[in-house]
């Protein structure tokens, strides 16, 4: 593992990073160097640059330049020192939602702690969205097949660089906060790997494109888990869901989070949960994305 740690800058640097980049965000990877690489990849199938934010941006008379918010083409690969190579590869996507990066996504809402406690034989990715703005827009990951390219991108650099020794992807899980449930519901309808993605963690996030999950759930055998808060303004979408459910005769759990079990994550596909925390604390505060994780479809490490 020796050999994985070491390469980590290089690796980046070969991609044409930013060297204040690689410093800057290296001093946060070093934190967890015997644990895992944070390895931040620029890929051309990465969101963003996009056409449609080519020149910016406007939210209630506020405007967002694209050289600020929407041209860092970064994907960050959380590959940790205890994966297994596999016959497939198990991947992980994580997408913040808005005013968030991907540093202060996975330092904020501890991803990368909460990642290595499940010891699952995965990747987590993290795909750099619009940053710091309020905008759902998931640029080229809204676009047909734009995931099924992303996943190549990342895939192909891996197998380049020694990583692991094929690019068959096995199972995925997608996960995202608050504005994240524009860019899933996108990769669930035209993303390309449709089959493949297994689970779908909403972290107070619905707040439409409920059609796309809704197709989703009927059309595939994959989990759901939505949590969701009394003011993160993701309650009524919720319920008309779960309204929609019942008129389909669609069977689901509908839970509070203290009442939320480890056999209810393992034996129910669709899950409600009903957070009493704030909208920034449904991912950390009781640790839920190690919970879902720990309870998902993926294999552990032993």
């Amino acid at each position: 593992m020796k050999r994985i740690s070491s390469c980590l800058i290089i690796l980046v640097m070969m991609y044409g990073a930013v060297q204040g980049q690689i410093l800057a965000r290296d001093k946060y990877a070093k934190k967890y160097i015997k644990q895992a690489n944070l390895i931040y990849l620029p890929l051309k199938s990465a969101p963003f640059p996009h056409p449609m934010r080519a020149e910016g941006y406007t939210y209630h008379d506020q405007f967002f330049p694209p050289a600020q918010h929407y041209q860092d083409n970064t994907v960050l690969v959380i590959f940790p020192n205890y994966y297994r190579i596999a016959e497939k590869v198990d991947l992980i996507f994580f997408f913040h939602g808005w005013w968030n990066n991907i540093d202060s996504t996975i330092q904020t809402f501890n991803i990368l702690e909460q990642f290595l406690l499940t010891k699952k034989n995965a990747w987590i990715i993290v795909p750099e969205v619009a940053r710091k703005a309020p905008d759902s827009f998931g640029g080229k990951l809204e676009d047909p097949q734009g995931f099924k390219n992303l996943v190549k991108d990342v895939l192909d650099f891996m197998l380049r660089v020694g990583l692991i020794e094929n690019t068959e992807v096995g199972d995925i899980i997608l996960a995202g906060h608050s504005g994240a449930y524009q860019v899933i519901s996108a990769i669930l309808a035209q993303g390309g790997l449709t089959n493949q993605v297994k689970e779908v963690y909403l972290f107070d996030a619905l707040y439409g494109q409920t059609e796309r999950f809704l197709t989703w759930i009927e059309k595939s055998n994959g989990k759901l888990i939505n949590i969701y808060t009394k003011d993160g303004g993701t309650k009524s979408e919720t319920e008309r869901l779960m309204a929609t459910l019942n008129e389909k005769k669609i069977g689901f759990l509908k839970v509070s989070e203290e009442q939320l079990n480890v056999d209810g994550l393992k034996n129910n596909r669709l899950i409600f949960i009903n957070s009493q925390l704030g909208h920034n604390e449904v991912i950390h505060k009781n640790n839920n994305l190690y919970r879902f994780l720990d309870a998902s479809i993926l294999k552990s490490v032993n």
